[in-house]
Parts: C-alpha cells; sequence; structure tokens
C-alpha cells in the first residue's frame, strides 16, 4: 500500500465496517485491511450478502499473495453456498483489480510481494523504490529470468 494515504485507507476500512456493521459483529475492523482499489468491489460485495437475508459474520478480510482474501461464514442454514459463490466471485475479481486505484489489473510477479496492480499503479510502485524489481532479486540468486517490463498475469 503506498504510504502517503494511509489515513485515508484507514479511514476507508472504518467506514465500510461501519456501513457493514451487522456482518462483522463485535469484531470491527481489527480484522478488515485491504487497499483503497478493492472499496467499491467490498461494498458491492458486502451488500450483496446483507441481501442474501441469513445472518452472517465476516471474521476478516485482508489481502494475501494479491488476493483478495474473505472469511466469512453463515449462521444456520441455507446461505452458506450462495454466501461462498459471493466471496469467490469477488475475490477472483479483485485479483483482476487494481488494489490501489480500482483500474483493471492482475496480480504481479515483478515485486518482493505479489500485489494485484494495474501498469500505472506497478510503474508507480517501482519508481518509488526501485530496488523492489524481481529481476534484481532474481538476478542476485543467479536465476534466468530478468525481465523488468510488465508482468504476465499470474492466471494465464
Amino acid at each position: 500500500m503506498i504510504d502517503d494515504n494511509w489515513k485515508e485507507v484507514r479511514e476507508l476500512r472504518i467506514k465500510l465496517v461501519e456501513d457493514f456493521r451487522e456482518l462483522f459483529g463485535d469484531r470491527g475492523a481489527r480484522d478488515v485491511s485491504y487497499s483503497p482499489g478493492w472499496d467499491e468491489l467490498l461494498r458491492g460485495l458486502l451488500t450483496q450478502i446483507r441481501e442474501l437475508g441469513v445472518p452472517v459474520c465476516i471474521s476478516q478480510i485482508k489481502e494475501k499473495f494479491g488476493w483478495l482474501r474473505i472469511y466469512a461464514h453463515a449462521e444456520g442454514t441455507g446461505g452458506s453456498a450462495k454466501l461462498d459463490e459471493l466471496i469467490n466471485a469477488a475475490e477472483l475479481k479483485a485479483s483482476r483489480t487494481c488494489e490501489e486505484c480500482g483500474k483493471e489489473g492482475h496480480v504481479r510477479k515483478q515485486l518482493y510481494w505479489l500485489k494485484a496492480l494495474c501498469d500505472e499503479c506497478l510503474q508507480a510502485a517501482v519508481a518509488r523504490n526501485p530496488k523492489c524489481i524481481r529481476a534484481m532479486t532474481e538476478e542476485f540468486y543467479g536465476l534466468d529470468n530478468r525481465e523488468s517490463g510488465v508482468d504476465t498475469p499470474v492466471d494465464s
């Protein structure tokens, strides 16, 4: 995440939990961590979950290896399959959405970490820290792949 806007990102997360309080229980925003590009996607998902009409408890939302991860369960019977379907679709969509700006992107392998980024946000990340390019790591470890251009999608 871009360090310059951490306060705004924190406020986005808190607002998301406040707007969908009934889905989070007492845990609140403690286990909600995502970048601003996924806010609209998450709001759409949580609206769909709310419309299921079954009690749902979301225990965690986070980014892991460039993918959105949502841990939740439907209380009682009747909602688990639909809940899983909605979450799986949102997680897949997030892998193709830039986590910084919300534009179309994909999971990048060029950085020291995996992140779903568009071309512009990848270039900005590299400009902020040129040493984060994966090619430098591969060169250090003596691997053959030394591409420093735009990475190919993980899922292709």
